[in-house]
């Protein structure tokens, strides 16, 4: 992969858990506005933030493998 490739992967994955966590508000909204139980309001919160829990860890791992892949990709082989 190029260091643009990997650089593009990064943002991809950031955006991704942004959107998760966005998702998930907008979404905790609209049940808080529609729903008569909050039983339900809470079991949707926390089975959200499970979700954006493990994707996060996911997200982390991923970046920090691909951050370096890139510190590899750019430094010079001499150096090495």
């Amino acid at each position: 992969m190029s260091p643009s490739q990997i650089k593009l992967m990064i943002f991809v994955i950031r955006s991704a858990d942004w959107v998760l966590v966005a998702g998930l508000a907008a979404y905790l909204i609209y049940a808080y506005l529609s729903a008569h139980s909050a039983n339900f309001i809470i079991t949707v919160g926390m089975i959200g933030l499970v979700l954006i829990h493990q994707v996060g860890q996911w997200a982390i791992t991923k970046i920090a493998y691909l951050r370096q892949t890139l510190k590899r990709l750019e430094t010079p082989t001499h150096i090495r």
